[in-house]
């Protein structure tokens, strides 16, 4: 579970993905994707971007996300760090639909 909490146009390096604790796991993906409009897609597995949350816990600040009638709170994981636990990275243009 996982959400952007910045948008497209803005510099790479300044987004954030939103990491959750979840215990036990929820996901059973074998893996999951992160669409980063106009910018890349990239894919990762669960367990690799569940470890990399507990490791930044200790230097990120917690957020509060609203979400339509909840909230969630998590760590905001810079996509750069994301990025290099990555098995893909697709860039735009490079993606095709």
């Amino acid at each position: 579970s996982l959400l952007s909490t910045r948008y497209a146009g803005c510099n790479p390096d300044s987004v954030y993905l939103l990491g959750l604790f979840v215990t036990p796991p929820a996901s059973k993906a074998d893996l999951w994707i992160f669409f980063i409009p106009q910018q890349e897609i990239l894919v990762v597995e669960p367990g690799k971007f569940r470890l990399l949350v507990l490791q930044q816990q200790p230097e990120l600040p917690q957020k509060v996300v609203p979400n339509r009638g909840y909230s969630v709170t998590g760590l905001p994981v810079p996509l750069v760090k994301v990025r290099n636990i990555a098995s893909h990275v697709f860039k735009f243009p490079d993606v095709l639909f």
